[in-house]
């Protein structure tokens, strides 16, 4: 991230234009300063000055600043290696009242960009104004991003040059190594490198506001989004923006104690070796002493990959690494380190590292030739795409199965956890009854997951399986185990456990204060706002949510809902219209107008309107 000035401009702003979708976009220059021509938040076309530019390789994007603080991306980008403007989400024909518009929440750069690409950032936004007055120590990702506060080993290195005592010039620090570096994390280097380096390269929900200190736990920071539908395939493998952290921590290599700086240069940004000497570091008929369980073999040689050797076939990557391609210009590989499966394709319809190189064969093809190399591999042996296939039918049987699965240490902690989130859905209490010695599990993904399952038990019970989580070390558990209690808060809780109610309730309010300026974020007051029976604060938070982005239907039907249980239907039915103005293809508002004219007699049109969700409903559904 740089300033918008040259040499760090990328792009075309000779009065460069670009069109797409009946829309017109000019980029050019107003002495030194770049600017774009484009509808702004009005509907207008707009001249805006480019602020910053993010971004060298494959591709540039631009922030303008569209109210004083407020830094918005622009959906327009620059491809570095084909010197061309593109848009990076040409599908997509979104008005300004649509959240998902350059000018809306979802790309709001303070919120959702800023804290990964700036040294101690600190959001300090304002809900009453609706306003961004962010700061940072230092723009883009510098040392002390990494490792702290810099005082401390700068001082060290003066001494170190002034022939003076190293440890005698940082005593005076608390908390350092011994080059004068933060320190706090317990644990192997694995566990400190991945708390360090998840925190941007995850796909993760914050539970701050501001770039947590360099030596802070993840789980303390971030909730890490499981494998769910749409984010990745069943079997796992990446779909959407996930970036590295949930793939990582599926793979065997994450369960043999490797970590990022095993392959990656954190400073340089360069691998440690080229091509296949990356990987035969370890995987080579010697073996690596540093990961001793790994079975010495020849890896590199067409006796293993069965393609011409230093063909594309032969990587190690292309098998094992396959690429996924985001941004339209940005290939980034899978780091799950998986075996290709191409019989899961043919059961289940995921992608495989094959046919995505032999686009002219079959999945078929693809699984017959890899069980004709491999008649002793995985070819058919159990996956986790048969725990998370959506499709599954929940019976007694497949809960059974899921509950197993995710009981078993062996597997991984992402995976378990993704496989509870799964059984979630059995809406059983016995469900919650079978999986409760996991609320002790040593995977803090595992103990929410479990959590999440109490949901449907007694009030008694939930509060039995959930008032210890309270007291949980993982700050991000022991939010869950306070949210999940909520619909038990007026039943008598223990003497010696409300303090730590109280305690792990407010860690749950400022987390979302942290995130008042996400229309998700201000769902979830309402929510609770609605638990504890406060209805005007519900109401406004689910009137915020809709104001912030007009196409949340959920947000409408809320207060729709809040206004026919307190008494207003004609009220009710004036917000539920409104709402179906900005998202005509709302099923759930149809239906939603439908039972509130039903309960005030209007029986006709509680029938149209109910014929029209059902057909909204199947359009939605088509592929």
């Amino acid at each position: 991230m740089k300033p918008a000035e040259e040499p760090y401009v990328l792009g075309d702003f000779d009065d460069a234009e670009f069109e797409h979708d009946g829309t017109s976009y000019l980029f050019h220059r107003d002495g030194n300063a770049f600017r774009v021509e484009q509808e702004g938040a009005d509907g207008e076309n707009t001249s805006y000055e480019i602020e910053y530019a993010v971004g060298i390789t494959p591709l540039q994007q631009y922030l303008v600043e569209t109210k004083p603080g407020r830094l918005q991306a622009l959906d327009i980008a620059w491809d570095t290696e084909n010197r061309r403007w593109f848009h990076l989400f040409p599908d997509q024909k979104l008005t300004p009242e649509d959240g998902l518009h350059w000018t809306g929440p979802y790309k709001n750069w303070n919120a959702r960009c800023a804290e990964c690409h700036q040294t101690d950032f600190r959001k300090n936004y304002e809900p009453r104004t609706r306003s961004y007055s962010s700061t940072w120590s230092e723009l883009n990702v510098t040392c002390e991003a990494c490792h702290g506060a810099g005082e401390a080993h700068v001082a060290w290195a003066h001494a170190q040059e002034s022939g003076a005592d190293p440890s005698a010039a940082i005593s005076g620090f608390a908390g350092i190594d011994n080059y004068g570096f933060l320190t706090g994390l317990e644990g192997s280097n694995q566990f400190r490198e991945l708390n360090l380096c998840f925190r941007c390269h995850s796909r993760r929900e914050p539970i701050g506001a501001d770039s947590p200190p360099a030596a802070s736990l993840f789980s303390n920071d971030y909730r890490l989004s499981l494998l769910r539908p749409g984010l990745y395939y069943p079997d796992g493998q990446i779909r959407d923006e996930v970036y590295v952290a949930g793939s990582f921590l599926q793979s065997k290599m994450y369960a043999a104690g490797v970590t990022c700086t095993n392959c990656h240069d954190p400073h340089s940004l360069k691998l440690k070796a080229e091509g296949n000497a990356l990987c035969t570091q370890c995987h080579n008929p010697q073996g690596n002493p540093d990961f001793s369980g790994l079975k010495p073999a020849l890896y590199d040689d067409p006796g293993h990959h069965h393609h011409e050797a230093r063909s594309d076939g032969a990587r190690c990557t292309s098998c094992h690494m396959p690429e996924t391609t985001y941004m339209r210009v940005d290939p980034r590989r899978d780091h799950s380190f998986r075996v290709p499966r191409p019989d899961l394709s043919v059961e289940f319809g995921v992608p495989n590292a094959c046919t995505g190189c032999h686009t002219g064969k079959t999945d078929e093809w693809a699984a017959e030739t890899v069980k004709g190399w491999y008649p002793d591999g995985r070819s058919g042996t159990p996956s986790l795409a048969h725990f998370l296939d959506p499709g599954m039918t929940l019976d007694d049987v497949a809960v059974e199965r899921l509950a197993v699965y995710a009981e078993t240490v062996e597997n991984a902690g992402i995976a378990r956890a993704s496989v509870l989130e799964r059984l979630s859905q059995a809406e059983t209490p016995e469900v919650g009854i079978r999986v409760a010695p996991l609320l002790d599990d040593k995977d803090p993904l595992v103990r929410s997951a479990a959590a999440d399952l109490q949901a449907g038990a007694e009030p008694e019970y939930i509060l039995e399986r959930l008032l210890p989580l309270l007291t949980d070390p993982v700050k991000s558990v022991r939010i869950d185990a306070a949210r999940y209690m909520i619909s038990v808060l007026s039943r008598p809780i223990p003497d010696d456990k409300r303090q730590a109610l109280s305690e792990a309730f407010r860690e749950y309010q400022s987390s979302l204060a942290a995130k008042a300026d996400f229309p998700e974020t201000q769902m979830a007051i309402g929510g609770l706002a609605l638990a504890l029976r406060n209805v005007p604060v519900a109401d406004q938070a689910f009137r915020t949510a809709a104001e912030l982005d007009p196409q949340l239907h959920e947000a409408w039907r809320m207060r729709a809902r809040i206004a026919w249980a307190t008494g207003d239907p004609e009220g009710a039915i004036s917000i539920a219209e409104e709402g179906l103005k900005k998202r005509p293809d709302s099923a759930l508002l149809m239906s939603t107008l439908a039972e509130i004219f039903g309960s005030t007699g209007r029986q006709e049109e509680a029938r149209r309107f109910l014929e029209r969700a059902q057909e909204a409903a199947r359009q939605n559904e088509d592929p």
